[in-house]
């Protein structure tokens, strides 16, 4: 009986240390397999920023003024409306970049997230395209700047800012005064279109998915703080409004805002 007994033992131990020893195998496997999917960090360009850091696809890479050097101060709903890169396998820095100064840091949450020149690399949600860089702006507390391939944040920021307010206001203006009121008011389909983008987007993410509110106000109410007609809300969605609203003028068609307004209007009828 004793011999029986040690010869299972012997075998529960060979067994437990076969699995081991595939649970190893296992984990190398995977850590390669990360390894050939790299994080990339590199320089994009556009008019109005310069160079910029993005990633490998070309989305937007975002500094947050509140954050201390290797420590994140984005969490919770912070966290949501910018997302921060996470990384699961090696970094590269990419065209533009320099290896120098990428980094990591571990969050809250146990994840590995990534730095450049000690800066945590935040994403916006709202940044729907590549290029897009709607997310730098004032949110949550503190500036939300894009950063320059050397490190530097002020140098990332908008450089034309007055000309492109300047712009932006003309596209208003003239969107408004030859569309006063809403040419796609009750259609339908527009209708249709304008609530596909709004849940394409995120919109709901602070009004709510049926307008209702939330961290935004209700789109559903007949009032707003800075008016009411089909005009003002073509400047708010195009322009953005302080304290949170962003300006979304770069990422649609003048007819995607009233489709969009058209969506709105319909929440209250």
């Amino acid at each position: 009986m004793r011999a029986i007994r040690r010869k299972r033992v012997l075998l529960v131990t060979l067994m437990g240390s076969l699995a081991i020893g595939l649970l190893s195998v296992q984990s190398l496997a995977w850590a390669q397999d990360t390894d050939t999917d790299p994080t990339t960090v590199k320089a994009s360009k556009s008019d109005a920023f310069g160079k910029f850091l993005t990633d490998g696809n070309g989305r937007a890479l975002y500094f947050f003024a509140a954050d201390s050097r290797r420590a994140s101060n984005c969490h919770g709903f912070c966290a949501r409306a910018y997302p921060p890169y996470i990384v699961e396998g090696r970094l590269t820095a990419g065209d533009g970049a320099l290896t120098s100064l990428l980094g990591t840091l571990k969050r809250e949450d146990g994840s590995t997230q990534v730095t450049y020149a000690g800066h945590p690399l935040y994403y916006y949600g709202g940044d729907i395209l590549a290029g897009s860089t709607a997310g730098a702006s004032k949110r949550y507390g503190a500036e939300w700047f894009a950063i320059a391939p050397g490190g530097e944040i002020d140098k990332a920021k908008v450089k034309t800012d007055d000309t492109e307010s300047a712009s932006q206001q003309k596209k208003t203006a003239n969107a408004s005064n030859e569309a006063s009121e809403n040419p796609f008011e009750g259609d339908p389909e527009a209708i249709a279109a304008g609530e596909k983008l709004y849940q394409k987007v995120g919109c709901y993410g602070c009004h709510g998915r049926s307008g209702g509110g939330g961290m935004g106000p209700s789109l559903v109410d007949s009032k707003w703080r800075y008016g009411d007609s089909d005009a003002d809300l073509f400047e708010t969605i195009v322009q953005g409004r302080p304290k949170g609203m962003p300006a979304w003028g770069k990422h649609f068609t003048d007819d995607q805002v009233w489709q969009i307004i058209a969506y709105i209007r319909s929440l209250s009828n």
